[in-house]
């Protein structure tokens, strides 16, 4: 038996190999204070680390360095050791996911688990943190969910090299209450988790050796949870929930770490407009996605919450009879309303109309007409060019403007090693995927190239897994979303040419056209999911109708604000700037006041038969608000869209206080420091520079969770 141990809170665990692992630690004004006990045992070897007093006192890197310096012994023990001879069947596994997925990709967990299990006879594994969280996070799922998962998967890797007994044990698990803290906990998680990867690319034939180990971590700094129960454990009593004492702003400042960052609020009593508290509430700060409150409150009233976008099919010519039947005399036009909800569905029912009216073929041009709005590759050009949350804006645009690339080891009998094949699902005449001449560094999988006719063709990292799948962003989405009604057309006997960009002329005629949801309905949903491109499109063609022309994104931003700025009169704007209609942005600025009072109007509002409030997320249901406001002081009470970029989060909406009284409140956290750092550095992907801002995600979302409890117990 193979058992490495490491833990620092203060808490004696216990693994099921009966090592003990132990350490003491105290408090100090909401600062944990640590000496931490390692402890590495195979079979008859041991090896065990100094202890640390005030380890989060000292420099990150000591701590870093200490367990590095851990594993580098564990690592040396096992090129000694020997492994089992026969397999064995899975008896317990123990991984907890740890962190948090970034921006809305599930996919990471099955990469992370391929990269470990799926060749570990390959020379190297590339690096790549396991990144799920146990509180927040745009996953979707709640915890146990996500655990299920990765052990699915895990047991399916190791199934696929015939193992299955008794004795197997393999994972990392976090503790409970982990929120990181300083030093950076996510980050020694990343550094145990790579060199287990690289323990098992040690094992000639995973199906032939198994290793057997325990691998039990609770991260360096910020346990501030109960201690984990030992294996087993009964649950001896049942209390009602109670929230914890008020301790103040300043307190939940330091007790979450943010002590560079500015924090700022303000609380307007919703019916009168008194103010009710404020810190910073003049201040600027970076509004991250709550910037889509002002962009839809400002689009509701200018389109009007019944405004539905239009998709049409126009042609030029009449459809033939006799020898050339069902052929159309003329060109045919995808013409683009703008509509951010745009599905498949719709695109087969477009061309099964065209069946329908007897249109087999077309003797011209098939035209996509995105002449409504101006085009872009991608929302923001400081986010990287293969971020999904970045695509580009048309007006085509469809299923939210991301395919999906998927590469797999070659599967013939002697396969060369290394070797891959890619295609993007669905593949639509797209460029071929290729490999990268250089590797863009850890934590990029995939980067874009450009391939005959300036299009995008999606290149592999060398050292990117050997399998895997991306969502990556549709850089030309009008094209695109041609290619797809035509591919659909052709599926029902219609067929078309290769499309090209073009106009629709004033006497085309339309021939088949469908209308999407509601505005009201739309707003809902991009409020709800927090989608950028939905957003942007709303608020492009909500500026077109201002200004009766296309504009650029920071145009469009402007002319929104502008119509609120009528209509709020008595706030001050001096500093309001969005850059577009999403918040993709770490340049816009607001302050609080100008969000609470843009909130307080758009609820005094009506839009058919309902209000602002009741299009936005609401806590304690659904995963909207990154699984927290869950427990019974803030469950159902808060209505509010969050705001997450790196070192800038932000909540902003309604909450109705204990005492009955509602409230609109905006509350934003800005570290600008961090910030210039992070938009400085040259891959944001890399696991050193994620690792961080995620960790001060979390850091900052406990605290917004503990601000709002204090808020709605105490107004």
């Amino acid at each position: 038996m193979i058992t490495v141990g490491a833990t620092v809170c203060n808490t004696a665990l216990k693994d099921r190999a009966g090592t003990r692992y132990s350490n003491a630690q105290g408090e100090n004004e909401g600062e944990n204070e640590g000496e931490m006990s390692m402890r590495l045992v195979f079979g008859d070897w041991g090896f065990e680390s100094g202890g640390f007093e005030n380890l989060l006192k000292k420099p990150a890197f000591a701590a870093v360095t200490a367990v590095e310096g851990f594993l580098a012994a564990a690592e040396k023990i096992l090129d000694e050791a020997e492994f089992l001879s026969q397999a064995a069947p899975v008896q317990q596994l123990l991984l907890r996911p740890f962190g948090e997925i970034g921006e809305h990709d599930q996919l990471l967990v099955d990469q992370h688990l391929d990269q470990v299990l799926d060749d570990p006879g390959q020379g190297k594994v590339r690096p790549h943190p396991l990144v799920v969280g146990d509180d927040g996070g745009d996953v979707g799922m709640d915890e146990g969910h996500q655990g299920r998962i990765v052990g699915r998967h895990l047991v399916g890797a190791l199934h696929r090299f015939g193992i299955d007994g008794q004795n197997l044990s393999l994972g990392v698990l976090a503790h409970e209450g982990h929120r990181c803290g300083l030093p950076n906990g996510c980050g020694v998680n990343d550094i145990i988790n790579r060199r287990l990867k690289g323990w098992l690319t040690k094992i000639p034939n995973f199906a032939k050796h198994v290793v057997v180990a325990a691998l039990v971590v609770i991260p360096l700094g910020g346990c501030q949870g109960p201690a984990l129960p030992a294996p087993g454990q009964n649950i001896t009593e049942v209390r009602a929930y109670e929230a914890p004492p008020p301790v103040g702003v300043d307190a939940l400042i330091r007790k979450h770490g943010l002590f560079g960052a500015r924090v700022g609020y303000a609380l307007l009593d919703l019916e009168s407009g008194d103010p009710l508290a404020g810190r910073n509430e003049n201040a600027l700060f970076i509004p991250a996605s709550t910037a889509k409150v002002p962009t839809t409150v400002a689009a509701l009233g200018i389109l009007g919450a019944d405004y539905r976008f239009r998709t049409r099919v126009l042609v030029t010519g009449k459809v033939a009879q006799g020898d050339n039947e069902g052929v159309l005399g003329g060109d045919l036009y995808l013409q683009g309303g703008g509509d951010p909800l745009l599905t498949i569905q719709d695109l087969m029912g477009l061309a099964r109309r065209l069946k329908d009216q007897g249109v087999s073929g077309v003797s011209g041009k098939f035209f996509y007409d995105q002449s409504l709005l101006r085009t872009f590759a991608e929302i923001e050009a400081r986010q990287p060019e293969n971020a999904r949350y970045n695509p580009g804006l048309s007006a085509l645009s469809l299923d939210f403007n991301q395919t999906l690339l998927n590469w797999r080891p070659t599967l013939e009998p002697g396969g060369e090693k290394g070797v891959v094949r890619a295609y993007q699902t669905p593949t639509l005449g797209d460029a071929r995927p290729g490999l990268s001449a250089a590797d863009p560094g850890r934590g990029r999988n995939v980067v874009p190239g450009v391939a005959p006719g300036d299009e995008i063709r999606w290149l592999l990292s060398p050292s990117a897994p050997v399998e895997g799948a991306e969502f990556l962003p549709v850089k030309r989405p009008g094209l695109r979303t041609a290619r797809v009604f035509r591919r659909l057309a052709r599926m029902l006997g219609v067929t078309l040419p290769e499309p090209r960009a073009g106009t629709a002329p004033r006497n085309a005629s339309p021939m088949a056209g469908i209308r999407g949801l509601a505005l009201a309905d739309v707003v809902r949903l991009a409020l709800e999911h927090s989608n950028n491109m939905v957003t942007e499109l709303i608020g492009q063609v909500a500026a077109r109708h201002l200004e009766g022309e296309a504009g650029d994104l920071s145009r469009g931003s402007e002319l929104l604000g502008g119509w609120l700025r009528k209509r709020l009169p008595d706030t001050d704007w001096d500093g309001f700037r969005l850059t577009n209609h999403s918040g993709l942005s770490s340049k816009a600025r607001v302050n609080p006041k100008q969000m609470a009072a843009i909130v307080r109007f758009a609820v005094h509002r009506r839009h058919g038969g309902g209000d602002y409030l009741s299009l936005l997320p609401a806590s304690g249901l659904r995963d909207s608000m990154r699984r927290r406001f869950r427990d019974p002081a803030t469950a159902l009470r808060i209505w509010a869209k969050t705001g997450t970029l790196k070192y800038a989060k932000g909540l902003v909406g309604v909450f109705f206080a204990a005492s009955g009284r509602p409230v609109a409140f905006a509350l934003f956290v800005t570290d600008f420091d961090l910030r210039r750092a992070y938009d400085a550095a040259a891959n944001v992907q890399s696991p050193e520079i994620a690792a961080p801002a995620e960790d001060w995600i979390r850091r900052a979302e406990a605290f917004e969770q503990d601000l709002l409890r204090e808020w709605i117990l105490g107004i």
